[in-house]
C-alpha cells in the first residue's frame, strides 16, 4: 500500500508501508513500471527520463536533456513529450503529468513536487490532458510537414541543379563536337587545297619537260639536215671538181654554168623541201600540242571524277560518326 504525504517544505515522501503481501506485490509492480520506463523509451522522445526508486522509495523524474517544446496557436502553452509523460511550461514554472497525477517544479530537470489539479495555472486546467496532447501531436504533425516540405522543395532544387549541369554538359559537347567538325573541315579543305596546287605544279612541270624535249628534238632534227646537206654539197663539189679535166676554158666554163644552174636548181628545191618540211613540222607540232591538251583535258576531268567521288566518301563517313555520336 502507497501513501503520500506532503511535508513543509513542498518535497514529497513516499512511505511503504509493509502490509504482508500487499506491500510486496507494490515493490514488484514498482520495479517493473521502472523497468518499462528505462528500457522502453518512446521513438519520438526529445528528451530522455527515468525513475529512480531510493532506498526511501521516493520516485524522481531525470530528464537528461532540455526537452523541445512546441506552442500551439490557441493553446498559450509549451508543450514537449518526454517519454511517456506530457511536460507543460508556463509562466516560468514547468508541468509533468504522469498516471493522474501532476508534478510542478522550476526546473526542467527537477526537484518535482506533486500538484493538486484545483493548483494548476487556469491555461492548463481550462483544457484537458487529451485536448492539449491533440494539439500537441497536431502542431508536431503540422512542424514534420513542414520538415517535408521544406526537403522535398530541396529535392527538387538539387534536381533542378543536376538537370541544369547536364544541360550544360550537352550544350558544351555539342560545341566541342562542332568545333572538332569545323576543324576537319578545315583541314580536309587545306588537304584539297595543297592537293591541287601539287597537281597544278606537277603538270606546269611536266608541260615543261615535255616543251624541252619538243625543242631539243627539233634542234636536233634541224641540226641534223644542216650537216647532212652540208656533206651533200661537199660531195657534190668534190665530184664536180674530180669530173674536171683539162679541158679548155669554154669547157670549163659551160660546166660552170650548168653547175650554177644545177645549184640554183637545188637551192630551190632545197628551198621547197625545207618548205615542205617545216609545214609538216608545224603540222606534227599542232598535233602533238592538239594530243596533249587532250590528255590533259581527260586527266583533269578523271582527277575532278575522282575528288568528288573522295568528297562523297568523307562526307558520308562523318554523317556516319555524327550520327553515332547523337545516338
Amino acid at each position: 500500500m502507497l501513501c503520500i504525504q506532503e511535508e513543509q517544505d513542498g518535497n514529497v515522501q513516499l512511505t511503504v508501508k509493509l502490509m504482508s503481501i500487499t506491500m510486496k506485490k507494490s515493490i514488484w509492480l514498482a520495479a517493473g513500471i521502472s523497468c518499462l520506463i528505462l528500457g522502453n523509451p518512446a521513438t519520438d522522445a526529445q528528451a530522455e527520463i527515468s525513475v529512480e526508486i531510493t532506498k526511501a522509495s521516493k520516485p524522481t523524474f531525470v530528464i537528461d536533456s532540455r526537452p523541445t517544446f512546441v506552442k500551439p496557436p490557441g493553446l498559450g502553452l509549451s508543450i514537449a513529450s518526454v517519454g511517456f509523460y506530457d511536460l507543460i511550461y508556463d509562466g516560468n514554472s514547468y508541468y509533468l503529468y504522469s498516471n493522474n497525477v501532476w508534478y510542478r517544479s522550476s526546473n526542467y530537470r527537477g526537484p518535482w513536487s506533486v500538484l493538486q489539479k484545483n493548483n494548476l495555472p487556469l491555461n492548463i486546467r481550462k483544457h484537458t490532458i487529451t485536448a492539449i496532447r491533440m494539439y500537441r501531436d497536431n502542431e508536431n504533425r503540422m512542424l514534420k510537414s513542414r520538415s517535408n516540405l521544406l526537403k522535398q522543395q530541396e529535392a527538387l532544387k538539387f534536381l533542378r541543379t543536376q538537370e541544369q549541369k547536364k544541360s550544360d554538359e550537352r550544350y558544351k559537347r555539342t560545341l566541342q563536337e562542332q568545333r572538332t567538325d569545323e576543324n576537319t573541315q578545315r583541314t580536309l579543305d587545306e588537304k584539297r587545297g595543297d592537293a591541287t596546287t601539287k597537281r597544278t605544279l606537277d603538270q606546269q612541270r611536266s608541260d615543261d619537260t615535255i616543251k624541252r624535249t619538243l625543242d631539243e628534238k627539233r634542234t636536233d632534227e634541224t641540226y641534223k639536215r644542216n650537216l647532212d646537206q652540208q656533206r651533200s654539197d661537199e660531195t657534190i663539189k668534190r665530184d664536180l671538181q674530180e669530173k674536171r679535166t683539162d679541158e679548155d676554158y669554154k669547157r670549163n666554163l659551160d660546166q660552170q654554168r650548168r653547175d650554177e644552174t644545177i645549184k640554183r636548181d637545188l637551192q630551190e628545191k632545197r628551198t621547197d623541201e625545207n618548205s615542205r618540211r617545216d609545214l609538216d613540222q608545224k603540222r606534227s607540232d599542232e598535233n602533238i600540242q592538239r594530243t596533249l591538251d587532250e590528255k590533259r583535258t581527260d586527266a583533269t576531268d578523271k582527277r575532278n571524277l575522282e575528288q568528288q567521288r573522295t568528297d562523297q566518301y568523307n562526307q558520308k563517313i562523318l554523317d556516319e560518326k555524327r550520327s553515332n555520336e547523337n545516338n
